[in-house]
């Protein structure tokens, strides 16, 4: 019975020392855990988590069947081309809401092909005139419209002087069939005006001048009247 109350005693003694030995545990976790919360790369997993980035909306393969009738299918499945580029963009990048179905909707395909057709560098480009967000005659001064009767808003100028445009002109500007102006000097454009540009029987001025353009022009572009 002597030797009981010391038995007893150390038991104590061990448990007492394993609470604490789990409270001084807790505590290290706690700590870690706060620590890793607080970190910057944390943070972000954390917003990911929470607020993933939008999916596309678009399937680019039904976009594709739609953009075939404005460009070759060729040139839509180049990689790296202005048409492909435009797909993408409007397939993944495009939050207007603007459906592809929309009886106007190539006007914003031809100003994004355009844009990607005259910007070979986009990533440096010091000039971006395009909007994710926004209607195409919302994009600031270098894109005019007209409301007609029916409520459509139509691209009717378009003046991009002095924007440090580099590239070519596309064919698909033959798309932009209200255009009354288009200003496009001071730049440095190369290759041939396309004849393309006399499908817009509407312009009434043209200046393609100051640029790096060789040729001649079109019969198509001196065969529109208001020109």
């Amino acid at each position: 019975m002597i030797l009981a109350t010391p038995v007893k005693k150390v038991k104590n003694k061990k448990k007492k020392i394993g609470a604490a030995v789990l409270i001084f545990i807790s505590c290290i976790i706690a700590i870690i855990v706060t620590t890793a919360q607080n970190r910057p790369g944390s943070t972000l997993d954390n917003s990911f988590t929470s607020s993933p980035t939008p999916s596309p909306t678009v399937n680019s393969d039904e976009l594709q069947s739609q953009l075939e009738a404005f460009s070759t299918v060729e040139d839509l499945e180049r990689i790296g081309s202005p048409q492909r580029n435009a797909l993408m963009w409007i397939a993944n990048r495009d939050r207007s809401g603007i459906d592809y179905t929309d009886t106007l909707f190539y006007q914003r395909y031809a100003l994004i092909v355009l844009y990607y057709a005259t910007q070979p560098d986009t990533f440096t480009s010091l000039d971006v005139w395009v909007d994710t967000t926004k209607h195409e005659c919302d994009w600031g001064r270098a894109i005019s419209c007209i409301t007609d009767s029916t409520g459509m808003r139509r691209l009717t100028n378009i003046d991009l002087a002095k924007k440090r445009l580099q590239g070519t002109l596309p064919t698909e500007i033959g798309l932009l069939k209200h255009l009354e102006e288009l200003r496009l000097s001071e730049n440095e454009l190369g290759s041939t005006i396309p004849e393309e540009i006399g499908m817009l029987t509407l312009l009434m001025r043209l200046d393609i001048s100051k640029n790096n353009l060789s040729g001649i022009i079109p019969d198509t572009i001196r065969s529109i009247e208001g020109l």
